[in-house]
């Protein structure tokens, strides 16, 4: 009897080492972090290599240079009050602050932006207000529509933009809303003709089609796209070009730079 039972703790251990001694415990079931792992944030991305931009939003307070720490190392501009604050972050100590009135980043065109299949646009976002009409991320100017994608709030109402014609926008409204002074992490994604819209890991609304973006000339801005200009903070923005990626998991680091 006594046998049996050392063989059976053995086992048990032998088991034990093959998951993962330091993988963490859900709902009583070990899991195996690392399996699960997607580059989401704290290890290395398995698709760095189509990462166009990867935006930290690190610096020193009321700091105006911003880096772009993908392999496509895009030039970063900052217009009007937008600057890096130490008052508020997600991960890294910093974050990108914009009042609202007339702050954006501005990145030149490229062929980075010209999505032609699959992509994944991530982002981290905590409005201070909720304005009327304002415009988180896109490429595009009171004329010209034709972006790959436009993260747009009115009041606490999200909005995903999708473009196909350059004089119109197709838009997914988000399911939930959101509320001034808190994190959201937004993500679009395109997988073959589906595009969705995901806030905190949570699938807000699809729209298929399996036409293409027109490949707009107007530079990608951050923070403020036509006239009208978020407020509040924005960190960790990541655009991988040729992969929808899987962002149910909300991410608890930031993005990986490798």
């Amino acid at each position: 009897m006594m046998k049996t039972l050392s063989h059976l703790f053995q086992s048990i251990a032998c088991l034990w080492l093959a998951i993962g001694m330091a993988a963490p415990l859900h709902g009583g079931v070990i899991i195996n972090s690392y399996r699960f792992s997607s580059g989401g944030g704290g290890s290395t991305d398995p698709y760095f290599a189509n990462v166009v931009l990867l935006l930290h939003c690190n610096g020193a307070n009321s700091g105006t240079t911003f880096s772009d720490n993908s392999t496509a190392a895009n030039t970063i501009t900052a217009f009007g009050n937008a600057k890096t604050s130490t008052a508020q972050s997600k991960f890294s100590g910093s974050s990108l602050l914009l009042d609202g009135a007339g702050d954006y980043l501005s990145i030149p065109d490229s062929n980075n932006w010209h999505f032609t299949g699959d992509f994944t646009i991530e982002l981290w976002f905590r409005p201070s207000s909720l304005p009327s009409s304002a415009d988180i991320l896109g490429q595009r100017t009171n004329s010209a529509f034709g972006c790959p994608v436009l993260f747009y709030q009115i009041g606490g109402q999200l909005y995903l933009g999708i473009s196909f014609n350059n004089s119109s926008f197709t838009y997914i409204t988000a399911s939930s809303t959101i509320s001034a002074n808190n994190w959201y992490y937004l993500a679009a994604t395109r997988s073959g003709s589906t595009f969705t819209f995901w806030i905190n890991g949570v699938n807000s609304g699809t729209y298929t089609s399996s036409a293409s973006f027109t490949n707009s000339s107007e530079a990608m801005r951050i923070g403020g796209v036509a006239s009208s200009y978020a407020a509040g903070n924005i960190n960790d923005v990541r655009i991988t070009k040729g992969v929808a990626r899987d962002v149910s998991t909300i991410p608890t680091a930031a993005f990986p730079d490798s």
